[in-house]
C-alpha cells in the first residue's frame, strides 16, 4: 500500500477495487493516511525553502526517521526533475539532487548551486545598497555580517571566523583553529618585515575588492564567487602591501610555513618558478575549497 495518491478519492478508487487483505486495515484509515502525507509535502517544501530562506526552519516531520525523510526528499525531486524533463524544463542532474539532499541534512542555507528557477528561486547573491555603504564606511565587518546575514554569501562565513565573530555563523573547533594559523602568519609576516600596513586596512581593501568582484561575476550563478575568484582578489590586494600571495588561507603553499623564524620560513616546502622569480608553490585554491568555501560557486 503506497501513501503516494493525489487524492483522498483516487486511494478509495484503490481500495475498492483491491480486495486482498492487505489493503484492509489501509483502507480503513483513509482519513488518516492523507493528513500524514499532506504532513510530509508540506514539510519538504519548507525544507526546499530553508535553503534559500534563513528564516524558514527545516523539520522532520512526526513518525518520520531522518534517514526516511531524506529518501522521501529524494524520491520527490527524482519525480519532479523527471516530470520537468518530459516538458522540456530545466531539472536537476542526479548529482544536483545529491547535492540539495545532503544540504537540507546538514541545514545548510544557500550551499545549494545549479538549482533551476522550476525548483526553488535562485538567491539574489548581488551586493546591496547598505553593504556598499557599510564597506565604504570602513565597517567590513558590519559588511560580512551583512553578506552573512542576507545575501547567504559563503565568503562572509570564512571572513567572519577569520575576524574572529566565528560564534556568528556556528564555526568549529577546527574552523577557528584554521583561521587563527592564517591570521598569525599574516601579520607576523607584516611585523616581521615591518609593512606599513594593518590588518584592518587590509580588512577594508579586501571588502572593498569583494564588492568588485561580487558586482563583475556573470558566471553560472551570478554574484556568487568561485574559491578562484576569491582567491584572486586576495592575491591582488596582499601583492598592493607587498604579502605574498601563499598568505592567503586558501592558497597555502604546499609546505609547512612558520611565520616568526628568520622573517618566516617554509618548511618542507616545494618551490616553483613565480613571475618574480622562484617562490613557494601554492595550493590551487579548488584543492580544499571545502573547508573554506563551502556553497561558492564552481566556476570559473
Amino acid at each position: 500500500m503506497t501513501n503516494a495518491y493525489s487524492s483522498k478519492e483516487t486511494l478509495a478508487a484503490d481500495c475498492a477495487e483491491n480486495y486482498s487483505f492487505a489493503f484492509l486495515d489501509a483502507c480503513n484509515e483513509v482519513e488518516a493516511v492523507f493528513p500524514r502525507e499532506e504532513t510530509l509535502n508540506s514539510a519538504i517544501e519548507h525544507c526546499l525553502e530553508s535553503l534559500t530562506t534563513p528564516k524558514v526552519t527545516c523539520e522532520i516531520p512526526p513518525g518520520f526517521s531522518r534517514e526516511a525523510f531524506l529518501a522521501e526528499v529524494k524520491a520527490r525531486l527524482k519525480e519532479l526533475s523527471e516530470s520537468l524533463r518530459w516538458v522540456g524544463e530545466p531539472s536537476l542532474t542526479e548529482a544536483q539532487i545529491e547535492e540539495v539532499v545532503l544540504a537540507i541534512s546538514e541545514q545548510r542555507h544557500s550551499y545549494v548551486v545549479g538549482i533551476p528557477q522550476s525548483l526553488i528561486n535562485p538567491l539574489e547573491h548581488n551586493i546591496t545598497k547598505e553593504q556598499q555603504q557599510l564597506a565604504e564606511s570602513g565597517d567590513f565587518l558590519a559588511f560580512w555580517k551583512s553578506r552573512w546575514q542576507v545575501s547567504n554569501d559563503p565568503v562572509a562565513k570564512t571572513a567572519l571566523i577569520g575576524w574572529g565573530k566565528g560564534e556568528l555563523v556556528n564555526a568549529s573547533w577546527f574552523e577557528k583553529r584554521s583561521a587563527n594559523y592564517t591570521w598569525w602568519a599574516l601579520s607576523s609576516y607584516i611585523s616581521d618585515q615591518g609593512l606599513s600596513v594593518s590588518m584592518e586596512e587590509i580588512g577594508r581593501a579586501l571588502a572593498a575588492a569583494h564588492i568588485d568582484a561580487v558586482d563583475a561575476d556573470q558566471t553560472r550563478i551570478p554574484h556568487l564567487l568561485s574559491p578562484h575568484q576569491v582567491a584572486d582578489y586576495h592575491h591582488e590586494v596582499f601583492k598592493k602591501y607587498h604579502i605574498p600571495p601563499y598568505l592567503f588561507g586558501g592558497t597555502l603553499p604546499a609546505g609547512l610555513y612558520i611565520p616568526d623564524i628568520g622573517g618566516g620560513i617554509l618548511l618542507f616546502g616545494v618551490y616553483a618558478p613565480t613571475p618574480t622569480g622562484w617562490g613557494p608553490m601554492m595550493l590551487d585554491a579548488d584543492t580544499y575549497s571545502f573547508l573554506w568555501c563551502q556553497g561558492c560557486d564552481t566556476q570559473p
